[in-house]
């Protein structure tokens, strides 16, 4: 915990409705468990969305919202994470 963060990006309805390759309970289930891990672990969390201020996208799913209270969120309106200066920031 030490020498660790977790990043959490686009756990929003359409991105995770959008999964094929994988069974999407398991997916909401293993992220939900990996964020209250980090937040046992008071590990540094940067979470960040896409497009959900210009009303594009929905919030992140509720299970994870539930998890992160508290934990801002970085909405980016760019798909690649790393070409916002907010979200690199965040990181740094």
């Amino acid at each position: 915990p030490k020498n660790a963060a977790l990043i959490v990006i686009d756990y929003q309805p359409v991105q995770v409705n959008s999964i094929a390759s994988m069974d999407r309970q398991k997916l909401i289930d293993n992220i939900v468990g990996v964020a209250q891990i980090a937040v046992t672990y008071g590990l540094p969390i940067v979470h960040s969305t896409v497009n959900v201020k210009t009303g594009l996208n929905k919030p992140p799913i509720p299970q994870l919202r539930k998890v992160l209270d508290g934990i801002p969120t970085y909405d980016r309106t760019s798909i690649n994470s790393w070409e916002d200066v907010e979200f690199v920031r965040a990181v740094k």
